[in-house]
């Protein structure tokens, strides 16, 4: 789902759970990649630099696929790339 679209009346999310980027994948990905900041992240993921800061912050729906290509790309295990908000008012 882009961040402009909405879920139409009636449908469901699969999930309400929610996972962020930790800071500690941020950091191995950016000595990995041979970036600087951690907006440069955004184009090596695919995603604009408004929807970076969303997965940092929980609030980026990411899919499984795009969760485990991500961790592949720095050569992390999914577990350490992302961790699960818990509490959604966090991540609100």
């Amino acid at each position: 789902m882009t961040d402009t679209l909405v879920l139409h009346r009636g449908v469901k999310a699969d999930t309400d759970t929610r996972y962020r980027l930790t800071p500690a994948a941020a950091q191995h990905a950016l000595r990995v990649l041979g970036l600087r900041r951690k907006e440069d992240l955004a184009e090596h993921l695919g995603i604009s630099r408004s929807s970076l800061f969303r997965l940092f912050d929980g609030n980026y729906r990411i899919s499984l696929a795009q969760a485990e290509q991500w961790a592949n790309l720095i050569g992390w295990p999914i577990r350490r790339v992302f961790e699960r908000c818990d509490n959604l008012s966090e991540a609100a």
